[in-house]
């Protein structure tokens, strides 16, 4: 029903590792009927430890997250428990579009026709 993607808000690469994950699920199903969040963790350390062109890096994530991948984006620390609550928050409505996606849209041949069918317009 959905997928979560977690990675490590302080090395570049572990978001890179997810983007690959996330390619192959998109590759193997249809995903338009699946919820997907994007979670970076250890917010609490980003200040600490990102320094240079990484800093810069990940400063585009939530932006590459929301516009292309179009899924939810959150940033939380689980060693403080900050925003952990709002991930899994995130998770419900993102289950929530995907399931109303999945009824909105005709499955088979005979659904179609009858979505048609109670759409049309008549003018006397």
């Amino acid at each position: 029903m959905a997928y979560v993607f977690v990675f490590d808000l302080t090395s570049y690469e572990t978001f890179t590792h997810i983007k690959a994950l996330r390619d192959q699920v998109y590759e193997s199903r249809d995903m338009r009927e699946v919820g997907v969040v994007v979670v970076g963790n250890k917010r609490d350390l980003v200040e600490a430890t990102a320094e240079g062109r990484e800093k810069r890096d990940m400063r585009d994530v939530p932006a590459i997250v929301r516009k292309q991948w179009k899924a939810a984006y959150v940033e939380v620390s689980a060693k403080c428990n900050w925003h952990v609550v709002a991930a899994f928050r995130e998770l419900l409505l993102a289950v929530e579009d995907a399931q109303a996606h999945t009824h909105a849209r005709p499955h088979n041949l005979q659904e179609l026709h009858e979505a048609i069918e109670h759409s049309k317009c008549t003018v006397l």
